[in-house]
């Protein structure tokens, strides 16, 4: 992956180019981009340094007329050399089809050649220079849902996101006129708008969404694929939850599991909605572990599970596994708060059980159960009792960040 001085360059390098050619570049503000691109460049490593001459060239070409296949410029070396870079992009060797592309583009018609820029550098984690090849993609071939879907999506991860959700905004005034996987994407945007929004005040967008995915969904069942139809009932089904619609909610995701059996967001959000109140919460969960999965959910569910069994050794494991997947701070206090308990019942050395205890406390020193757990252990330490009767009230008030969910749907 590219590096942050890296892309910064690149944003910097396409917004010199857009204000020379609107001709609004004055020397004060060409200044300061040239002062700032020069310290992104001396903190880039020499293949970036390569691939800055890259970028600014293919950036360049975004102003180029389409081109059609030059057949008669062909020869035996192009041809090679073609194959070469065909090949590094099956293998994945995106820094080589960046370095190599041009000089044999020539044999790809404009679109094809877009796409190819595009994806190598969305590949290499710089959404702001792909945003800009998948748009000229979107634009050359208009009838390729995959491309503008493509557009839209890699746009929302850039520094451009802003601009992402108006597009958004513009689809789903008229989701019928549009692709259904565009539609969703367009949908999933306006959901993410709603993380940092109270229920309240974000119940008029659920239930909105709900009916734009009630029209999309029967949509979604005619395409070829059940991928985005499955996200797109996790999603429905989370909104539901949020409208307090669980049994809807959970229609929404036994659908999605129906398609595509082993969705990791499917199994991990009815995991969720059963939690406490039904076994198969604990065999969606455990599914989605058993799958390798990089959510958090699983594990903090399971870990708070066998700590209440209790099964100390699993939550041990279970906790760590949690920590190492990057939990919110309010998980990482409660995780390390369960794995100081589990270690000091296994019979873990003090020092290891107090350490865990500290960083529950610094994570959440307003926490009224680990303080009192902390103290707990301190004491029983002192007075070398082995049983402790732990403080658990609360733990079932879990920090669930379902926003994990739309991640990995989408």
């Amino acid at each position: 992956m590219l590096s942050p001085a890296f892309k910064s360059y690149a944003r910097d390098l396409h917004q010199l180019e857009l204000l020379a050619l609107s001709n609004q570049l004055s020397d004060s503000v060409a200044d300061e981009i040239y002062d700032r691109m020069d310290r992104s460049y001396a903190h880039m490593s020499e293949d970036e340094h390569e691939l800055s001459r890259v970028v600014s060239a293919d950036l360049y070409d975004l102003r180029e007329q389409p081109r059609n296949v030059d057949v008669q410029a062909q020869n035996a070396q192009h041809v090679e050399q073609f194959k070469n870079v065909m090949e590094a992009a099956k293998q994945r060797n995106w820094t080589f089809v960046l370095r190599n592309l041009r000089g044999v583009d020539r044999f790809m018609d404009s679109g094809r050649a877009a796409f190819t820029r595009a994806r190598a550098w969305t590949e290499l984690g710089d959404y702001d220079t792909a945003s800009l090849f998948w748009d000229r993609a979107r634009t050359l071939e208009p009838a390729n849902p995959n491309f503008q879907f493509l557009a839209l999506d890699t746009l929302s991860k850039s520094s451009r996101r802003e601009e992402a959700e108006r597009q958004a905004e513009i689809i789903l005034a008229g989701p019928e006129n549009y692709h259904p996987k565009l539609v969703a994407k367009a949908a999933d945007l306006r959901y993410r708008k709603t993380a940092n929004m109270t229920r309240e005040a974000a119940v008029s967008i659920y239930e909105e969404l709900v009916r734009i995915y009630d029209a999309l969904i029967p949509r979604l069942r005619q395409e070829p694929t059940g991928s985005t139809l499955v996200e797109v009932l996790v999603t429905e089904g989370m909104c539901h939850e949020h409208l307090l619609h669980r049994q809807l909610a959970h229609q929404c995701y036994d659908q999605a599991l129906q398609i595509e059996p082993t969705s990791e967001a499917a199994l991990v959000a009815r995991g969720i909605l059963l939690y406490g109140q039904d076994e198969q919460a604990l065999n969606d969960l455990n599914a989605a572990v058993l799958q390798k999965t990089r959510l958090v959910i699983p594990f903090l569910l399971l870990a708070h599970h066998a700590l209440q069994i209790p099964d100390y050794h699993t939550c041990v494991d279970l906790c760590r596994a949690a920590l190492s997947r990057g939990p919110t701070s309010k998980a990482r206090a409660d995780l390390h708060e369960w794995l100081a308990i589990s270690l000091f019942a296994v019979g873990a050395p003090e020092g290891e059980v107090r350490a865990e205890f500290e960083r529950a406390y610094q994570l959440a020193p307003d926490n009224r159960r680990i303080r009192s757990n902390r103290q707990k252990f301190e004491e029983n330490v002192s007075a070398h009792k082995e049983k402790v009767s732990w403080d658990l009230e609360g733990t079932a008030d879990l920090a669930i960040n379902r926003e994990e969910l739309v991640a990995a749907g989408g």
